[in-house]
């Protein structure tokens, strides 16, 4: 008889045949080998919950027909998923004359960094709001426990371990820590369960009204608009919300799983740069989970700031500034300032092609 599987998830049960065992030669499969090739679950939403199996004396299943049967019920069960939790909906006229944004020059500058090293060396009182990685939040909470009311946590936009971060933002949250950037609705799920105050990013790819006022009934304070609007097309949205821009920074241009340098010569010689042909250099943002791709130019509006019309807040992400460009380009953004070299007005004028 054919092997069978059976996996549980939830309410969600499923079944699978696999090959039919051979007569042991040498050693027999026994529970501990079944469980080894089973448990591994690697990136899926799944985790090992126990194993029941009965298993007759004498024969033998290969470690590939386990692992083929694993991946078949995972199958199964996201199949299952997608039917269980598919949406209802219908179609119907929609009124489309949305209230127009009345808002006129940002009144927030909000800065984005990649680490806390910089913070006791940085004009914050010109700050509203300072965005850190989870990971560097939980890590040096007692380090930046006076930041702690302008601090927005940003969870990872790729997530392997949903579980293991809703604990970190958990334990963060009962010492204080009240702010969440979403960017994703992983997170917003996340973020209501633990009763933080949410804040869009813009993984969230925000484009339009329509997706500002969905924002507003799933409770986000505000959100950061989508980087490949177009100025003219912002000053348009609605007010359903308040929102932002980001208005320096290296732009991110792709998120891997697969890290290129990791794959062509290892972490330990990384240099966090990628060259295209033309000898363009792309920093590479990395939290050992994905990397992140980021423009070979700096995106700056500083000396175009009287055009960012509606926008309630701008942020300026810094990757590998030095605290004294911190402070300048902050100063910049403050006051007006002008560009140094190259650099880029992303998508704000010519839009998406």
């Amino acid at each position: 008889m054919p092997t069978v599987l059976s996996a549980e998830y939830d309410e969600i049960s499923v079944s699978v045949e696999g090959e039919i065992p051979q007569t042991a030669l040498n050693r027999p499969t026994d529970r501990e080998a079944v469980e080894k090739q089973l448990s591994k679950l690697g990136d899926t939403v799944y985790e090992f919950g126990g194993l029941k199996c009965d298993i007759d004396d004498g024969v033998m299943l290969p470690a590939s027909a386990l692992n083929n049967l694993r991946r078949r019920a995972i199958q199964e069960l996201d199949s299952e998923q997608l039917v269980l939790f598919k949406p209802n909906y219908t179609i119907c006229k929609q009124d489309i004359s949305f209230p127009k944004n009345q808002k006129g020059k940002f009144h927030e500058i909000r800065i984005e960094l990649d680490n806390v090293a910089y913070l006791d060396k940085i004009d914050t009182d010109k700050v509203g709001k300072i965005i850190l990685p989870l990971n560097e939040v939980f890590e040096n909470h007692k380090l930046i426990e006076k930041y702690k009311e302008k601090i927005i946590i940003s969870s990872p936009r790729f997530m392997t371990d949903e579980k293991k971060t809703a604990e970190r933002l958990e334990q963060l949250k009962n010492l204080g820590f009240n702010k969440l950037l979403c960017q994703n609705v992983s997170h917003i799920s996340i973020g209501k369960k633990l009763s933080y105050e949410l804040y869009g990013g813009y993984g969230l790819n925000m484009l339009n009204s329509y997706s500002l006022k969905a924002l507003s009934e799933q409770g986000l304070k505000d959100t950061c608009v989508s980087f490949e609007m177009k100025l003219s097309q912002i000053s348009e949205l609605s007010g359903f919300l308040s929102f932002g821009i980001i208005a320096y920074g290296r732009l991110p241009l792709m998120l891997v799983r697969n890290c290129p340098i990791k794959s062509q010569i290892g972490c330990k010689d990384c240099k966090k740069s990628l060259f295209d042909r033309t000898g363009r250099e792309f920093k590479l943002n990395c939290d050992k989970i994905s990397s992140e791709i980021l423009n070979s130019e700096i995106l700056y509006m500083a000396d175009r700031l009287d055009e960012i019309k509606g926008a309630d807040f701008i942020i300026l992400k810094f990757y590998d500034e030095t605290y004294g460009q911190i402070n300048k380009i902050i100063d910049e953004y403050s006051h007006g300032g002008a560009p140094a070299g190259k650099f880029t007005r992303g998508l704000y004028y010519r839009g998406i092609k």
